[in-house]
């Protein structure tokens, strides 16, 4: 979705995930969309097995198989059309001081996130409040034109899934607004 806004020139950039950015690229003929710049991080992907888990060597020997016959890199410029990373034969990060991960060292990022968290739901709830209050007085208001507003508008909201509306605030009112404001 992102990639296809910025083919069509409705933003300017996008960071995304580079096999996901590449395969769309490919698949999705986005040919005036270039990768550009360098990675802002590396991350590398695990498999995770049971504790003495026999597959573990399985796995371990079919990967040692893709990267020692070249099939790694057919495999990656099959669906992604680009020359593979080089990958390291450990990640770093489970080498050295950084493989003991501690919960505690991410304890402060978890309680500003919890405390963002918070205080959203306490502004939503209480402008929420008002904004129910004010559309429920409105909608008894002996003035019918304004009760089937507010009866309308009610329906709607409650009878649309949340993603639909979400797509339709952001693709459909700059399509509205498109003459008004800009």
């Amino acid at each position: 979705m992102a990639l296809q806004e910025l083919s069509n020139g409705k933003v300017d950039a996008v960071v995304n995930d580079s096999p996901v950015t590449l395969y769309a690229i490919k698949v999705g003929n986005l040919n005036n969309v270039e990768v550009v710049g360098e990675l802002l991080t590396e991350e590398y992907y695990g498999i995770a097995f049971p504790k003495g888990s026999p597959n573990v060597a399985k796995v371990n020997d079919a990967l040692d198989e893709l990267l020692k016959t070249d099939k790694y890199r057919a495999l990656y410029q099959k669906w992604f059309a680009g020359e593979p990373p080089k990958l390291p034969l450990v990640a770093p990060a489970l080498e050295g001081e950084a493989a003991a991960f501690n919960i505690l060292s991410i304890f402060p990022t978890l309680l500003y996130g919890a405390t963002i968290t918070i205080l959203l739901t306490a502004f939503s709830v209480f402008f929420g409040s008002i904004g129910g209050t004010l559309l429920a007085t409105a909608s008894i208001s002996d003035f019918k034109p304004l009760g089937w507003l507010c009866r309308i508008y009610t329906d709607f909201f409650r009878g649309t899934p949340l993603l639909v509306q979400i797509f339709m605030i952001y693709f459909g009112l700059p399509s509205l607004l498109k003459g008004i404001c800009f």
